[in-house]
């Protein structure tokens, strides 16, 4: 079981080590059990059933790119998905700002 701390110094690692590394579209932090809405906690006792356990996750622009990827790092486990190229949108041409006072 991985926590919030755990997962923060591992995801740092991780990134270094992609850094150079194309088809890389993100590197975070997830609960293990995937539900990416879960409400997350922080367990007040080490021992508490109801505590998170968190993974890394690296979101990649193809199924080819997985390869190399490590299982963990410093014993967190990380997660691959595939999620294809991210880039920005367009914004949107607004006009002048019809209340500017507000």
């Amino acid at each position: 079981m991985a926590t919030i701390d755990e997962a923060r110094e591992a995801k740092e690692a991780l990134r270094a080590s992609l850094a150079d590394r194309a088809g890389i579209a993100g590197v975070g932090i997830a609960p293990a059990d995937g539900a990416a809405g879960d409400a997350v906690r922080e367990p007040v006792d080490p021992g508490d059933a109801g505590a998170v356990d968190y993974v890394l996750q690296v979101n990649v622009e193809s199924a080819t790119m997985t390869d190399g990827l490590p299982p963990q790092v410093h014993g967190v486990a990380v997660r691959v998905r595939v999620v294809g190229r991210i880039e920005p949108q367009e914004q949107p041409e607004l006009g002048p700002d019809p209340d500017p006072d507000r």
